[in-house]
């Protein structure tokens, strides 16, 4: 996910299934809602208590889930990553 928080011209990109595996790496479950909405719920955790404080919701590019997350839409969804949780960059490392 480290990718989509680039700012150069030539930012990477992920596809929808790299993209939840990473969410539900760091803590939410994917949850299919009407249309193309892929809402990410916070796991709770064993004292009830979440690791995020916050559901985010995105609409999965149209055509298929193995579309790519790349260019605009790449850099709208960092964008509310940051708002949302605080992330950046140097939040995620590139395996």
């Amino acid at each position: 996910m480290a990718t989509m928080f680039d700012k150069s011209l030539h930012q990477g990109s992920l596809t929808w299934p790299e993209f939840t595996a990473a969410m539900v790496e760091v803590g939410f479950t994917a949850e299919k809602r009407k249309g193309s909405a892929l809402a990410f719920v916070p796991v709770p955790l064993e004292d009830g208590t979440s690791k995020w404080n916050q559901a985010i919701q995105f609409h999965i590019t149209h055509g298929s889930t193995s579309s790519r997350v790349e260019g605009y839409r790449s850099r709208k969804m960092a964008h509310r990553l940051t708002r949302a949780f605080g992330w950046n960059a140097k939040t995620f490392q590139i395996a």
